[in-house]
Protein backbone atom coordinates (compact mmCIF):
# COMPACT_ATOMS: atom_id res chain seq x y z
CA UNK A 1 0.00 0.00 0.00
CA UNK A 2 1.39 3.60 -0.88
CA UNK A 3 0.22 6.81 -0.83
CA UNK A 4 1.18 10.70 -0.08
CA UNK A 5 -1.95 11.28 2.33
CA UNK A 6 -1.49 14.99 2.66
CA UNK A 7 1.52 18.51 1.64
CA UNK A 8 1.76 20.85 4.04
CA UNK A 9 2.79 24.04 2.80
CA UNK A 10 4.32 26.74 5.52
CA UNK A 11 4.99 30.62 5.01
CA UNK A 12 7.94 32.62 5.84
CA UNK A 13 5.31 34.24 8.45
CA UNK A 14 3.91 30.98 9.56
CA UNK A 15 0.94 30.46 7.79
CA UNK A 16 0.17 26.48 6.71
CA UNK A 17 -1.79 25.36 3.68
CA UNK A 18 -2.67 21.80 4.05
CA UNK A 19 -3.15 19.82 0.36
CA UNK A 20 -4.96 16.24 1.14
CA UNK A 21 -5.10 13.42 -1.40
CA UNK A 22 -6.30 10.14 -1.84
CA UNK A 23 -5.37 6.41 -2.19
CA UNK A 24 -5.83 6.42 -6.67
CA UNK A 25 -6.63 9.89 -8.98
CA UNK A 26 -5.62 12.65 -7.84
CA UNK A 27 -6.93 15.29 -9.85
CA UNK A 28 -5.37 18.89 -9.97
CA UNK A 29 -7.00 21.32 -11.97
CA UNK A 30 -6.02 24.95 -12.64
CA UNK A 31 -5.85 27.07 -15.50
CA UNK A 32 -2.42 28.01 -17.69
CA UNK A 33 -0.38 29.47 -15.24
CA UNK A 34 -2.10 29.19 -12.15
CA UNK A 35 1.31 26.89 -11.14
CA UNK A 36 0.62 22.81 -12.43
CA UNK A 37 4.17 22.40 -13.44
CA UNK A 38 5.60 23.88 -10.29
CA UNK A 39 3.08 21.10 -8.26
CA UNK A 40 4.22 18.53 -10.21
CA UNK A 41 7.76 19.14 -9.92
CA UNK A 42 7.30 19.63 -6.16
CA UNK A 43 6.02 16.61 -5.07
CA UNK A 44 9.50 14.67 -6.90
CA UNK A 45 11.28 17.83 -5.29
CA UNK A 46 9.62 16.59 -2.03
CA UNK A 47 10.81 12.94 -2.93
CA UNK A 48 14.27 13.95 -3.17
CA UNK A 49 14.87 15.38 -6.21
CA UNK A 50 18.11 18.26 -6.36
CA UNK A 51 16.44 21.20 -7.13
CA UNK A 52 19.19 24.00 -6.97
CA UNK A 53 18.13 27.47 -5.95
CA UNK A 54 14.63 26.85 -5.62
CA UNK A 55 14.05 29.00 -3.17
CA UNK A 56 14.73 31.94 -5.69
CA UNK A 57 12.14 30.54 -8.19
CA UNK A 58 9.63 33.09 -9.01
CA UNK A 59 6.81 30.80 -7.62
CA UNK A 60 8.92 30.40 -4.41
CA UNK A 61 11.05 33.56 -3.46
CA UNK A 62 10.09 35.31 -0.18
CA UNK A 63 6.96 33.11 0.41
CA UNK A 64 7.13 29.77 0.53
CA UNK A 65 10.10 28.64 3.24
CA UNK A 66 9.59 25.22 4.32
CA UNK A 67 7.23 22.10 3.07
CA UNK A 68 5.74 18.65 4.94
CA UNK A 69 4.61 15.85 3.31
CA UNK A 70 3.66 13.03 5.04
CA UNK A 71 3.75 9.12 3.23
CA UNK A 72 1.75 6.01 3.94
CA UNK A 73 3.44 2.75 2.95
CA UNK A 74 3.43 -0.39 3.44
CA UNK A 75 2.22 0.16 6.95
CA UNK A 76 4.56 2.95 8.27
CA UNK A 77 4.31 6.59 8.28
CA UNK A 78 6.90 8.70 6.96
CA UNK A 79 6.97 12.89 7.69
CA UNK A 80 9.75 14.94 5.32
CA UNK A 81 10.31 18.19 6.11
CA UNK A 82 12.15 20.03 3.04
CA UNK A 83 13.27 23.83 3.91
CA UNK A 84 13.69 25.83 0.75
CA UNK A 85 16.05 27.99 2.03
CA UNK A 86 18.27 26.74 4.07
CA UNK A 87 18.15 23.34 2.60
CA UNK A 88 17.85 21.75 5.93
CA UNK A 89 16.05 18.25 6.14
CA UNK A 90 13.93 16.27 8.39
CA UNK A 91 12.45 13.20 8.71
CA UNK A 92 9.92 11.17 10.87
CA UNK A 93 9.49 8.09 10.44
CA UNK A 94 6.77 5.82 12.83
CA UNK A 95 6.58 9.24 15.12
CA UNK A 96 10.51 8.63 15.84
CA UNK A 97 12.20 11.54 14.28
CA UNK A 98 15.68 10.74 12.56
CA UNK A 99 18.86 12.89 12.31
CA UNK A 100 19.24 14.23 8.51
CA UNK A 101 22.33 15.54 7.43
CA UNK A 102 22.08 16.48 3.95
CA UNK A 103 20.21 15.48 0.91
CA UNK A 104 22.01 12.39 0.74
CA UNK A 105 21.43 11.00 3.68
CA UNK A 106 17.65 12.09 3.21
CA UNK A 107 17.44 9.63 0.30
CA UNK A 108 18.99 7.00 1.95
CA UNK A 109 16.40 6.71 4.67
CA UNK A 110 14.02 6.95 1.95
CA UNK A 111 15.61 4.35 -0.20
CA UNK A 112 15.45 1.99 3.09
CA UNK A 113 11.97 2.93 3.21
CA UNK A 114 11.28 1.38 -0.73
CA UNK A 115 13.49 -1.46 -0.27
CA UNK A 116 12.07 -2.80 2.76
CA UNK A 117 10.22 -5.81 1.51
CA UNK A 118 13.27 -6.37 -1.05
CA UNK A 119 14.39 -10.26 -0.79
CA UNK A 120 17.88 -9.33 -1.73
CA UNK A 121 18.25 -5.05 -1.92
CA UNK A 122 22.02 -5.16 -2.97
CA UNK A 123 21.90 -7.32 -5.60
CA UNK A 124 20.97 -4.65 -8.13
CA UNK A 125 23.61 -2.52 -7.64
CA UNK A 126 25.97 -4.70 -7.64
CA UNK A 127 24.37 -6.47 -11.30
CA UNK A 128 24.80 -2.74 -12.75
CA UNK A 129 27.76 -2.08 -10.90
CA UNK A 130 26.97 1.69 -9.66
CA UNK A 131 24.59 2.52 -7.20
CA UNK A 132 21.05 2.41 -8.24
CA UNK A 133 18.30 3.71 -5.47
CA UNK A 134 14.60 4.69 -5.21
CA UNK A 135 15.80 8.10 -6.92
CA UNK A 136 16.60 5.90 -10.33
CA UNK A 137 13.14 4.29 -10.37
CA UNK A 138 11.53 7.87 -9.91
CA UNK A 139 12.31 7.52 -14.06
CA UNK A 140 9.22 5.16 -14.48
CA UNK A 141 7.00 7.95 -12.18
CA UNK A 142 6.77 11.26 -13.85
CA UNK A 143 5.50 12.18 -17.02
CA UNK A 144 6.18 15.65 -17.90
CA UNK A 145 4.21 18.00 -20.70
CA UNK A 146 7.66 19.05 -22.47
CA UNK A 147 7.90 15.40 -23.46
CA UNK A 148 4.21 14.32 -24.21
CA UNK A 149 3.93 12.23 -27.25
CA UNK A 150 7.11 10.96 -27.52
CA UNK A 151 7.33 6.92 -28.32
CA UNK A 152 10.94 6.79 -28.25
CA UNK A 153 12.69 7.06 -25.03
CA UNK A 154 9.69 8.18 -24.05
CA UNK A 155 10.10 8.05 -20.50
CA UNK A 156 11.02 11.88 -19.43
CA UNK A 157 13.48 11.57 -17.50
CA UNK A 158 15.34 10.47 -20.05
CA UNK A 159 16.11 13.78 -21.18
CA UNK A 160 18.49 14.34 -18.46
CA UNK A 161 22.20 12.52 -18.02
CA UNK A 162 22.06 11.16 -14.82
CA UNK A 163 19.01 8.78 -15.65
CA UNK A 164 20.12 8.58 -19.25
CA UNK A 165 23.55 6.89 -18.50
CA UNK A 166 21.73 4.82 -15.82
CA UNK A 167 19.01 3.42 -18.38
CA UNK A 168 21.16 0.85 -20.28
CA UNK A 169 22.41 -1.61 -17.27
CA UNK A 170 18.86 -0.73 -15.34
CA UNK A 171 17.35 -2.32 -18.34
CA UNK A 172 19.91 -5.04 -18.82
CA UNK A 173 19.31 -6.22 -15.02
CA UNK A 174 14.79 -5.73 -15.78
CA UNK A 175 14.78 -8.06 -18.58
CA UNK A 176 17.47 -10.21 -17.95
CA UNK A 177 17.02 -14.55 -18.13
CA UNK A 178 18.57 -14.88 -14.97
CA UNK A 179 19.72 -11.81 -13.05
CA UNK A 180 20.71 -13.36 -10.19
CA UNK A 181 22.89 -16.11 -11.92
CA UNK A 182 24.93 -12.59 -13.28
CA UNK A 183 25.84 -11.50 -9.66
CA UNK A 184 26.89 -15.14 -8.85
CA UNK A 185 29.45 -14.92 -12.13
CA UNK A 186 30.29 -11.57 -11.06
CA UNK A 187 30.78 -12.41 -7.59
CA UNK A 188 32.79 -15.15 -8.59
CA UNK A 189 34.80 -13.35 -10.92
CA UNK A 190 35.92 -10.77 -8.58
CA UNK A 191 37.09 -13.60 -5.83
CA UNK A 192 39.19 -15.15 -9.05
CA UNK A 193 40.66 -11.46 -9.77
CA UNK A 194 41.71 -11.50 -6.36
CA UNK A 195 43.25 -14.85 -6.18
CA UNK A 196 44.82 -13.79 -9.78
CA UNK A 197 46.53 -10.82 -8.46
CA UNK A 198 47.86 -12.58 -5.09
CA UNK A 199 49.05 -15.21 -7.66
CA UNK A 200 51.03 -12.72 -9.62
CA UNK A 201 52.33 -10.96 -6.52
CA UNK A 202 53.90 -14.56 -5.70
CA UNK A 203 54.98 -15.13 -9.13
CA UNK A 204 57.11 -11.45 -9.19
CA UNK A 205 58.29 -12.28 -6.30
CA UNK A 206 59.75 -16.18 -7.69
CA UNK A 207 60.30 -13.93 -10.67
CA UNK A 208 63.04 -12.16 -8.87
CA UNK A 209 64.97 -14.75 -7.90
CA UNK A 210 64.61 -16.19 -11.66
CA UNK A 211 65.85 -13.15 -13.14
CA UNK A 212 68.82 -13.06 -10.11
CA UNK A 213 69.64 -16.38 -10.91
CA UNK A 214 70.31 -16.07 -14.49
CA UNK A 215 71.84 -12.26 -14.12
CA UNK A 216 74.57 -14.01 -12.25
CA UNK A 217 74.75 -17.16 -14.59
CA UNK A 218 75.29 -14.83 -17.76
CA UNK A 219 79.05 -13.66 -15.56
CA UNK A 220 79.52 -17.41 -15.48
CA UNK A 221 79.58 -17.85 -19.02
CA UNK A 222 76.48 -20.12 -18.56
CA UNK A 223 74.00 -20.24 -21.70
CA UNK A 224 71.38 -22.86 -19.78
CA UNK A 225 68.47 -20.21 -18.48
CA UNK A 226 67.06 -21.15 -14.99
CA UNK A 227 63.03 -21.72 -15.01
CA UNK A 228 62.52 -23.15 -11.23
CA UNK A 229 62.14 -26.47 -12.59
CA UNK A 230 65.54 -26.95 -13.72
CA UNK A 231 67.31 -26.50 -10.39
CA UNK A 232 69.44 -29.76 -10.70
CA UNK A 233 70.90 -28.95 -13.69
CA UNK A 234 71.77 -25.52 -12.58
CA UNK A 235 73.86 -26.51 -9.69
CA UNK A 236 75.52 -29.09 -11.49
CA UNK A 237 76.86 -26.42 -14.34
CA UNK A 238 77.45 -23.63 -11.21
CA UNK A 239 79.13 -26.52 -9.63
CA UNK A 240 81.33 -26.94 -12.47
CA UNK A 241 82.27 -23.01 -12.58
CA UNK A 242 82.79 -22.91 -8.68
CA UNK A 243 85.49 -25.43 -9.46
CA UNK A 244 87.30 -23.46 -11.73
CA UNK A 245 87.11 -19.72 -9.57
CA UNK A 246 89.17 -21.80 -6.85
CA UNK A 247 86.46 -20.72 -4.52
CA UNK A 248 87.46 -20.96 -0.68
CA UNK A 249 84.19 -22.88 0.59
CA UNK A 250 85.27 -22.36 4.25
CA UNK A 251 83.66 -18.81 3.19
CA UNK A 252 80.93 -19.44 1.49
CA UNK A 253 78.52 -19.41 4.06
CA UNK A 254 78.33 -15.64 5.52
CA UNK A 255 79.55 -14.73 1.91
CA UNK A 256 76.42 -16.00 0.45
CA UNK A 257 74.54 -13.59 3.00
CA UNK A 258 76.65 -10.98 2.33
CA UNK A 259 76.51 -10.77 -1.26
CA UNK A 260 72.55 -11.54 -1.08
CA UNK A 261 71.88 -8.72 1.14
CA UNK A 262 74.08 -6.10 -1.09
CA UNK A 263 71.85 -7.77 -4.12
CA UNK A 264 68.69 -6.68 -2.10
CA UNK A 265 69.62 -3.03 -1.13
CA UNK A 266 70.00 -2.74 -4.65
CA UNK A 267 67.25 -4.02 -5.55
CA UNK A 268 65.01 -2.53 -2.88
CA UNK A 269 65.74 1.22 -3.83
CA UNK A 270 64.77 0.64 -7.74
CA UNK A 271 61.77 -1.13 -6.36
CA UNK A 272 60.59 2.39 -3.92
CA UNK A 273 61.36 4.02 -7.18
CA UNK A 274 59.19 2.33 -8.84
CA UNK A 275 56.48 2.86 -6.68
CA UNK A 276 56.63 6.03 -5.73
CA UNK A 277 56.33 6.64 -9.73
CA UNK A 278 53.50 4.85 -9.52
CA UNK A 279 52.24 6.46 -6.59
CA UNK A 280 52.13 9.74 -8.69
CA UNK A 281 50.45 8.09 -11.61
CA UNK A 282 48.03 7.24 -9.33
CA UNK A 283 47.45 10.63 -7.76
CA UNK A 284 47.19 11.95 -11.68
CA UNK A 285 44.26 9.77 -12.26
CA UNK A 286 42.49 10.63 -9.29
CA UNK A 287 42.44 13.92 -10.77
CA UNK A 288 41.55 12.98 -13.80
CA UNK A 289 38.58 11.51 -11.80
CA UNK A 290 37.43 14.28 -9.35
CA UNK A 291 37.58 16.42 -12.53
CA UNK A 292 35.34 14.03 -14.77
CA UNK A 293 32.62 14.10 -11.64
CA UNK A 294 32.81 18.06 -11.10
CA UNK A 295 32.18 17.87 -14.78
CA UNK A 296 29.45 15.48 -14.67
CA UNK A 297 27.91 17.15 -12.06
CA UNK A 298 27.85 20.65 -13.60
CA UNK A 299 25.63 19.57 -16.72
CA UNK A 300 23.72 16.68 -15.23
CA UNK A 301 21.07 19.24 -15.80
CA UNK A 302 21.84 20.78 -19.04
CA UNK A 303 21.09 18.04 -21.61
CA UNK A 304 22.55 20.28 -24.68
CA UNK A 305 26.04 19.44 -23.05
CA UNK A 306 25.39 15.88 -23.26
CA UNK A 307 27.78 15.20 -25.87
CA UNK A 308 30.98 17.51 -24.01
CA UNK A 309 30.75 14.91 -20.81
CA UNK A 310 31.06 12.25 -23.64
CA UNK A 311 33.99 13.43 -25.30
CA UNK A 312 35.75 13.83 -22.01
CA UNK A 313 34.98 10.29 -21.20
CA UNK A 314 36.49 9.05 -24.34
CA UNK A 315 39.35 11.84 -24.37
CA UNK A 316 40.36 10.64 -19.96
CA UNK A 317 40.00 7.03 -21.15
CA UNK A 318 42.36 7.19 -23.77
CA UNK A 319 44.75 8.88 -21.35
CA UNK A 320 44.61 6.42 -18.91
CA UNK A 321 44.90 3.43 -21.93
CA UNK A 322 47.96 4.88 -23.09
CA UNK A 323 50.03 5.33 -19.47
CA UNK A 324 51.98 2.04 -19.28
CA UNK A 325 51.00 0.81 -15.74
CA UNK A 326 51.81 -2.06 -12.64
CA UNK A 327 49.96 -3.28 -10.17
CA UNK A 328 50.78 -1.05 -7.37
CA UNK A 329 49.70 -3.32 -5.10
CA UNK A 330 51.70 -5.91 -6.09
CA UNK A 331 54.84 -3.75 -6.23
CA UNK A 332 54.54 -2.86 -2.65
CA UNK A 333 53.66 -6.53 -1.44
CA UNK A 334 56.96 -7.63 -3.19
CA UNK A 335 59.05 -5.11 -2.20
CA UNK A 336 57.60 -5.67 1.96
CA UNK A 337 59.09 -9.20 0.90
CA UNK A 338 62.07 -7.88 -0.13
CA UNK A 339 62.72 -5.25 3.14
CA UNK A 340 61.87 -8.80 5.14
CA UNK A 341 64.38 -10.71 3.57
CA UNK A 342 67.16 -7.85 4.29
CA UNK A 343 66.48 -7.80 7.78
CA UNK A 344 66.29 -11.47 8.25
CA UNK A 345 69.89 -11.57 6.97
CA UNK A 346 71.47 -8.12 8.66
CA UNK A 347 70.21 -9.41 11.52
CA UNK A 348 71.92 -12.90 11.22
CA UNK A 349 75.23 -11.25 9.74
CA UNK A 350 74.95 -9.02 13.05
CA UNK A 351 74.45 -11.95 15.23
CA UNK A 352 77.50 -13.55 13.97
CA UNK A 353 79.72 -10.36 13.96
CA UNK A 354 80.74 -10.55 10.33
CA UNK A 355 82.72 -8.34 8.83
CA UNK A 356 83.22 -9.19 5.40
CA UNK A 357 83.50 -6.94 1.98
CA UNK A 358 81.81 -8.63 -0.83
CA UNK A 359 84.17 -6.80 -3.35
CA UNK A 360 86.90 -9.34 -1.53
CA UNK A 361 85.56 -11.69 -4.42
CA UNK A 362 86.14 -11.80 -8.20
CA UNK A 363 82.82 -11.32 -10.36
CA UNK A 364 83.17 -15.23 -10.92
CA UNK A 365 82.87 -16.07 -7.36
CA UNK A 366 80.51 -13.87 -6.30
CA UNK A 367 78.50 -15.10 -8.87
CA UNK A 368 78.61 -18.44 -7.35
CA UNK A 369 77.61 -17.30 -4.17
CA UNK A 370 74.92 -15.96 -5.27
CA UNK A 371 73.33 -18.30 -7.61
CA UNK A 372 73.75 -20.85 -4.76
CA UNK A 373 72.00 -18.73 -2.26
CA UNK A 374 69.03 -17.45 -4.75
CA UNK A 375 68.72 -21.72 -5.63
CA UNK A 376 68.36 -22.35 -2.50
CA UNK A 377 66.18 -19.51 -1.26
CA UNK A 378 63.89 -20.23 -4.62
CA UNK A 379 63.48 -24.30 -3.29
CA UNK A 380 62.27 -22.95 -0.07
CA UNK A 381 60.04 -20.00 -0.81
CA UNK A 382 58.40 -20.35 -3.87
CA UNK A 383 55.76 -22.66 -4.60
CA UNK A 384 54.59 -23.39 -7.92
CA UNK A 385 51.18 -21.78 -8.90
CA UNK A 386 47.96 -22.40 -10.81
CA UNK A 387 48.02 -18.81 -12.02
CA UNK A 388 47.50 -19.49 -15.82
CA UNK A 389 44.70 -22.09 -14.77
CA UNK A 390 43.10 -19.15 -12.82
CA UNK A 391 43.22 -16.71 -15.78
CA UNK A 392 41.44 -19.43 -18.09
CA UNK A 393 38.67 -19.98 -15.22
CA UNK A 394 38.77 -15.84 -15.15
CA UNK A 395 38.05 -15.81 -18.68
CA UNK A 396 35.77 -18.62 -19.41
CA UNK A 397 33.11 -17.32 -16.90
CA UNK A 398 33.61 -14.01 -18.45
CA UNK A 399 32.20 -15.57 -21.89
CA UNK A 400 29.48 -17.13 -20.09
CA UNK A 401 28.56 -13.75 -18.24
CA UNK A 402 28.67 -11.61 -21.71
CA UNK A 403 26.25 -14.60 -23.20
CA UNK A 404 23.76 -14.07 -20.19
CA UNK A 405 24.15 -10.06 -20.07
CA UNK A 406 23.35 -9.94 -24.18
CA UNK A 407 20.27 -12.36 -23.72
CA UNK A 408 16.67 -10.85 -22.95
CA UNK A 409 14.04 -12.13 -21.04
CA UNK A 410 11.57 -12.18 -24.25
CA UNK A 411 8.52 -13.30 -21.92
CA UNK A 412 8.59 -10.29 -19.99
CA UNK A 413 9.49 -7.76 -22.95
CA UNK A 414 6.60 -9.25 -25.03
CA UNK A 415 4.26 -9.14 -21.64
CA UNK A 416 4.63 -5.12 -21.31
CA UNK A 417 4.01 -5.10 -25.41
CA UNK A 418 0.63 -7.41 -24.75
CA UNK A 419 -0.39 -4.85 -21.62
CA UNK A 420 0.45 -2.08 -23.37
CA UNK A 421 -1.58 -3.11 -26.61
CA UNK A 422 -4.46 -3.99 -24.25
CA UNK A 423 -4.32 -0.43 -22.25
CA UNK A 424 -4.40 0.98 -25.95
CA UNK A 425 -7.31 -1.15 -27.18
CA UNK A 426 -9.57 -0.78 -24.48
CA UNK A 427 -9.89 3.23 -25.33
CA UNK A 428 -11.85 2.08 -28.62
CA UNK A 429 -14.91 3.37 -26.96
CA UNK A 430 -14.39 6.87 -26.72
CA UNK A 431 -11.35 7.25 -29.45
CA UNK A 432 -11.61 6.56 -33.34
CA UNK A 433 -8.30 6.65 -34.30
CA UNK A 434 -7.97 3.71 -31.83
CA UNK A 435 -10.44 2.10 -33.23
CA UNK A 436 -8.94 2.47 -36.66
CA UNK A 437 -5.42 1.14 -35.52
CA UNK A 438 -7.26 -2.24 -34.50
CA UNK A 439 -8.77 -2.28 -38.09
CA UNK A 440 -5.26 -3.42 -38.64
CA UNK A 441 -4.46 -7.00 -39.02
CA UNK A 442 -2.62 -8.19 -35.88
CA UNK A 443 -2.00 -4.46 -34.67
CA UNK A 444 -0.11 -4.73 -32.01
CA UNK A 445 2.30 -1.69 -29.89
CA UNK A 446 5.94 -3.84 -29.09
CA UNK A 447 7.96 -2.32 -26.51
CA UNK A 448 11.66 -2.24 -27.68
CA UNK A 449 14.13 -2.47 -24.99
CA UNK A 450 17.06 -0.90 -27.30
CA UNK A 451 15.83 3.08 -27.86
CA UNK A 452 12.89 2.26 -24.85
CA UNK A 453 10.87 2.36 -27.85
CA UNK A 454 7.32 1.78 -28.26
CA UNK A 455 6.50 0.65 -31.86
CA UNK A 456 2.54 -0.36 -33.89
CA UNK A 457 3.09 -2.73 -36.04
CA UNK A 458 0.26 -4.73 -37.84
CA UNK A 459 0.32 -7.77 -40.31
CA UNK A 460 0.09 -7.39 -44.05
CA UNK A 461 0.41 -10.50 -45.93
CA UNK A 462 2.97 -12.91 -44.32
CA UNK A 463 5.08 -9.73 -43.59
CA UNK A 464 4.75 -7.79 -40.31
CA UNK A 465 4.52 -3.71 -41.17
CA UNK A 466 6.20 -0.97 -38.42
CA UNK A 467 3.46 2.25 -38.81
CA UNK A 468 5.96 5.07 -38.61
CA UNK A 469 3.05 7.99 -38.60
CA UNK A 470 0.27 8.78 -36.52
CA UNK A 471 -0.92 12.10 -34.72
CA UNK A 472 0.16 13.68 -31.35
CA UNK A 473 -2.04 12.51 -29.57
CA UNK A 474 -1.89 8.67 -30.73
CA UNK A 475 1.50 8.63 -29.34
CA UNK A 476 1.08 10.49 -26.55
CA UNK A 477 -1.77 8.09 -25.85
CA UNK A 478 0.94 5.16 -26.14
CA UNK A 479 3.42 6.90 -23.95
CA UNK A 480 0.33 6.97 -21.18
CA UNK A 481 0.24 2.58 -21.99
CA UNK A 482 3.58 2.69 -21.01
CA UNK A 483 3.91 4.83 -18.24
CA UNK A 484 1.06 2.30 -16.76
CA UNK A 485 2.48 -1.35 -18.31
CA UNK A 486 5.81 -0.74 -16.90
CA UNK A 487 4.23 0.23 -13.36
CA UNK A 488 1.92 -2.83 -14.15
CA UNK A 489 5.04 -5.05 -14.48
CA UNK A 490 7.33 -3.83 -11.60
CA UNK A 491 4.76 -3.37 -9.07
CA UNK A 492 5.02 -7.28 -7.98
CA UNK A 493 8.73 -6.93 -7.79
CA UNK A 494 9.68 -6.85 -4.47
CA UNK A 495 13.96 -6.47 -5.44
CA UNK A 496 13.67 -2.62 -6.26
CA UNK A 497 12.96 0.33 -4.51
CA UNK A 498 10.32 1.23 -6.52
CA UNK A 499 8.01 4.27 -5.72
CA UNK A 500 4.51 3.12 -6.89
CA UNK A 501 3.77 6.68 -7.68
CA UNK A 502 2.58 8.10 -11.61
CA UNK A 503 2.60 11.62 -12.01
CA UNK A 504 1.40 13.32 -15.27
CA UNK A 505 1.63 16.94 -16.50
CA UNK A 506 -0.71 18.09 -18.69
CA UNK A 507 -1.29 14.76 -21.05
CA UNK A 508 -4.37 15.61 -22.85
CA UNK A 509 -2.38 18.72 -24.34
CA UNK A 510 -2.72 16.88 -27.73
CA UNK A 511 -6.36 15.89 -27.76
CA UNK A 512 -9.19 17.18 -29.27
CA UNK A 513 -12.91 17.16 -27.77
CA UNK A 514 -13.88 14.03 -29.08
CA UNK A 515 -10.74 11.68 -28.30
CA UNK A 516 -10.25 13.45 -24.43
CA UNK A 517 -12.17 10.63 -23.01
CA UNK A 518 -9.50 7.89 -24.31
CA UNK A 519 -7.36 8.63 -21.71
CA UNK A 520 -10.04 8.07 -18.48
CA UNK A 521 -10.82 4.77 -20.40
CA UNK A 522 -7.12 3.92 -19.82
CA UNK A 523 -6.89 4.84 -16.29
CA UNK A 524 -9.97 2.74 -16.10
CA UNK A 525 -8.57 -0.21 -17.33
CA UNK A 526 -5.42 0.43 -15.50
CA UNK A 527 -7.02 0.30 -12.30
CA UNK A 528 -8.85 -3.10 -13.08
CA UNK A 529 -5.77 -4.24 -12.73
CA UNK A 530 -4.15 -2.62 -9.97
CA UNK A 531 -5.25 -1.99 -6.76
CA UNK A 532 -5.75 1.57 -5.96
CA UNK A 533 -4.27 1.28 -2.75
CA UNK A 534 -1.06 0.41 -4.92
CA UNK A 535 -0.70 2.77 -6.74
CA UNK A 536 -1.44 6.62 -6.33
CA UNK A 537 -1.85 8.43 -9.79
CA UNK A 538 -1.63 12.99 -9.75
CA UNK A 539 -2.97 14.38 -13.40
CA UNK A 540 -2.61 17.51 -13.44
CA UNK A 541 -4.76 19.49 -15.81
CA UNK A 542 -6.80 22.16 -17.50
CA UNK A 543 -9.25 20.07 -18.57
CA UNK A 544 -12.50 19.07 -16.29
CA UNK A 545 -12.14 15.55 -15.23
CA UNK A 546 -15.33 14.87 -16.98
CA UNK A 547 -13.92 15.68 -20.64
CA UNK A 548 -11.41 13.29 -19.90
CA UNK A 549 -13.73 11.11 -18.85
CA UNK A 550 -12.07 10.71 -15.43
CA UNK A 551 -13.74 10.05 -12.60
CA UNK A 552 -11.28 11.21 -9.48
CA UNK A 553 -10.81 10.00 -5.75
CA UNK A 554 -9.99 13.70 -4.88
CA UNK A 555 -10.35 16.57 -7.08
CA UNK A 556 -8.27 20.17 -6.43
CA UNK A 557 -8.50 23.21 -7.82
CA UNK A 558 -5.86 25.44 -7.41
CA UNK A 559 -8.22 28.56 -8.34
CA UNK A 560 -10.04 29.29 -5.49
CA UNK A 561 -11.36 32.01 -3.35
CA UNK A 562 -8.43 31.03 -0.90
CA UNK A 563 -5.69 30.78 -3.61
CA UNK A 564 -4.89 31.87 -6.90
CA UNK A 565 -2.47 29.16 -7.99
CA UNK A 566 -0.45 26.25 -6.09
CA UNK A 567 1.70 28.53 -3.87
CA UNK A 568 -1.36 30.75 -1.92
CA UNK A 569 1.18 32.65 -0.40
CA UNK A 570 2.68 33.75 -3.66
CA UNK A 571 1.53 36.95 -5.07
CA UNK A 572 2.27 38.37 -8.55
CA UNK A 573 4.09 41.57 -8.32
Amino acid sequence: MFSIECLELISFSGKTFRYSFSSGINYIHGPNSSGKTEFYNFIDYMLGADKKNLSEAPWFKESLQTAKMQISFNGHVLILYRDLLDNVFRLVIDGTACKVSDLEEYRRYLNSLFLESADEPASLSEYVGQDLTYRTFTLFSFLSEVTVGRINSFFSKLLETKYRVKQRPLFDYLFSIDANQIVLLQRKIADLNKQARELEARRAFNNHYLEAVNQELAKLGIVERFDGSNAAVISELVESAAISTKLDSSSSLNANDVVEADQLRDDIKAQKQMIHELNGTKVQDAKRHRLLDRLSSLIAEDDSRADLLDQTCSLLNEIEVSIPRKDLDLQTALLERKENRLTHLEAKLTAANVVFNPLDFNEKSKAVLVVNEYLSQYSALCKPDNYDDVKKEISRLKRELFKLKHSDDDTSINSISDTVTDLYHSASPASSFVVSDFKQLDFHIKFQKEGVGLQPTFTEGEDNVDVFTGSRARHTLMQVCGYFAFMHYLLPKRNIPLVPLLAFDHVSSPFDEESRGAIGAIISKFYSLVDKDDVQLFLFETEDPDALGVVPDKYISLVSDVQTGFNPFYTAD
